[in-house]
């Protein structure tokens, strides 16, 4: 039974690799039928090639969404939100002022993270992190803006937290399953760089899942994140050393104070609600 709950846990995220790998391979062969003269164009220049290769991921990520919101839907008319002791008393509203709080807190992770790894010598360690960057960075703004800012954080979100972290919860406590949950996040990126970045992220993410039991304060934090590492990447933010490290600091400060006044609104909940 432990062995079939950890797999319907884990199977949504093999299954979205799949069907990423899929539209990609059905799209180059599309590509190479009816429109030879794109895929030689793609061939020829990185830009292209980047337009192409996040269309096809865009594409993926329509396919994705339909059928794990349809998962994710099924999930939560067939369990109830849970009201047990180890759940800090059910499901937290996220108001206005958590949004910013989490959009702020978000922003600035992303900032202060990227800075951090761009520095230390893991990209050095991992060439598919630098393909990877280069495929999705070199090609058209909006392309950008609409995969990786918009539906990639929706469909990831409902894969990793409506699904994996959800049903986690099912049979573990929340630390495992906060822990487990950015782990697999980390793995599910495919490369070091990425990885480690991405466990941190998936902790911070799984922790507002556990907080609000609800997608809309994860995608909102995956949305943001997304955006600011976007346009921080096309736009020539740091001048200097002195800029870099001032930007890096502050961000840091500005994370842990959002999280700080989360979690102590999350506290004044409680007592409330107990009293």
């Amino acid at each position: 039974m432990k062995i079939y709950k950890v797999w319907r846990a884990m199977y949504p995220m093999a299954l979205y690799v799949i069907i990423q790998n899929v539209v990609v391979a059905a799209g180059m062969v599309v590509a190479r039928l009816f429109f030879p003269h794109v895929l030689s164009e793609a061939t020829t220049s990185v830009s292209a090639w980047s337009d192409l290769y996040v269309t096809f991921l865009t594409v993926s990520a329509v396919i994705s969404t339909v059928l794990f919101g349809m998962l994710y839907r099924k999930d939560i008319r067939k369990r109830a939100w849970r009201m047990t002791s180890d759940m800090d008393g059910g499901k937290r509203r996220m108001t206005g002022r958590d949004a910013c709080l989490i959009a702020a807190a978000s922003i600035a992770f992303s900032i202060a993270g990227n800075n951090l790894v761009n520095i230390s010598p893991l990209p050095e360690l991992s060439d598919s992190y630098e393909e990877t960057s280069a495929m999705l960075m070199s090609g058209s703004l909006v392309l950008q803006l609409l995969c990786v800012c918009m539906l990639a954080p929706i469909v990831e979100e409902l894969v990793m937290r409506g699904l994996l972290y959800e049903r986690l919860r099912e049979f573990m406590k929340p630390k495992w399953a906060i822990f487990l949950g950015g782990v697999l996040f980390g793995v599910f990126h495919g490369n070091l760089v990425q990885g480690i970045y991405a466990a941190c992220c998936g902790w911070f993410l799984c922790w507002l899942m556990e907080t609000y039991h609800s997608l809309k304060a994860t995608v909102l934090s995956h949305m943001v994140s997304n955006l600011a590492v976007t346009l921080i990447v096309s736009t020539s933010l740091y001048e200097n050393d002195m800029v870099f490290w001032i930007v890096t600091a502050a961000a840091a400060a500005v994370f842990a104070l959002a999280i700080f006044r989360l979690a102590t609104h999350q506290e004044v909940d409680d007592q409330q609600t107990i009293e």
